[in-house]
Parts: structure tokens; sequence; C-alpha cells
């Protein structure tokens, strides 16, 4: 694990995991100590994350994000699980990838979601808030799996 215990800092300008489980705690930040990690590149394995991170790439892996604000997300391949009060900016689904909400009871917000065909989005149990209309990459809804609660409504762009 990478600055996973209450006090550990670890400070970089990129982090890149191949073909591995790690823990990343909250105290992975930037190298000047004062911002979000720059850069995670996440191919294969297993990864839970609690840091707030700049850009974060998810490439065949099964990520979870449990803390900390995500400005870019890609997710290129696997499976991004997010749980906590956590804020994504902008998420990039790509084909056949999925984004399970439903990590916990939490609120989660993305501002801006952008799926391509084969997406799984699991929604359910209503704790997330989807700013803007999600945006659809060279494919229609009928292309995507949805996974929402009854009452929940998602709109397109």
């Amino acid at each position: 694990s990478l600055a996973a215990n209450s006090g550990e800092i670890l400070e970089a300008e990129e982090i890149n995991i191949t073909n591995a489980t790690v823990t990343i705690g909250s105290g992975v930040v930037d190298h000047d100590g004062a911002a979000a990690l720059p850069l995670l590149n996440v191919t294969g394995g297993t990864v839970i994350n609690r840091a707030a991170v700049a850009v974060l790439n998810v490439d065949d892996s099964d990520f979870r994000h449990e803390s900390g604000a995500v400005t870019t997300a890609t997710i290129k391949a696997g499976t991004m699980t997010v749980a906590g009060a956590v804020t994504l900016t902008t998420v990039y689904a790509r084909a056949n990838t999925t984004l399970d909400m439903t990590g916990d009871l939490q609120a989660k917000t993305i501002t801006d979601l952008y799926v391509g065909s084969g997406v799984t989005l699991d929604f359910r149990g209503g704790h997330v808030t989807i700013t803007n209309a999600i945006h659809l990459q060279g494919c229609s809804v009928s292309d995507l799996t949805i996974i929402l609660d009854p009452e929940q409504a998602i709109s397109f762009d």
C-alpha cells in the first residue's frame, strides 16, 4: 500500500500500477505536497484509491475510488466502482467498460460523463448526480447497459 496509514505522506508526480493489488491512501499528494496526485495510471490488477487525482487512467483493472476528487478519469477497460462522497469532474467510459456508482450510500457527483458502446452504467441506490446530460460517443442509448432504480431518471445529449 502507498501512504494508506494515518500520518503517512507520499509525494509524487505520477504513479503507474501494473498487474498489482494496491491500496493508495489519502496521504498520496502532488510532489509539492499541496495538491492532488497529478497522474495515476492503472493497468491490470485491483486498486483501491483514497487520494485526490487530477488525471486517472484505468485500463483492464478493477478500480475502486473511495475518496478525493478526480478531475479527469478515463476507463479504457475494466470496472471503476465509486464509493464515498466524491466529485468526478469529467469521466470517459470507453467501449465495454463498467462505471459502478453503487459502492456505498454516500452522495456522488459527476459533472460530465462521456460513454461509448457497450458501457455498463450502474446507478442503483440513487446516490449519484450527473450535472450535465450524458454524452454519447459514437453510440446510441440502446448500445448501453443502464441499471437504475425504478424512480431514477437520467438524460442524454
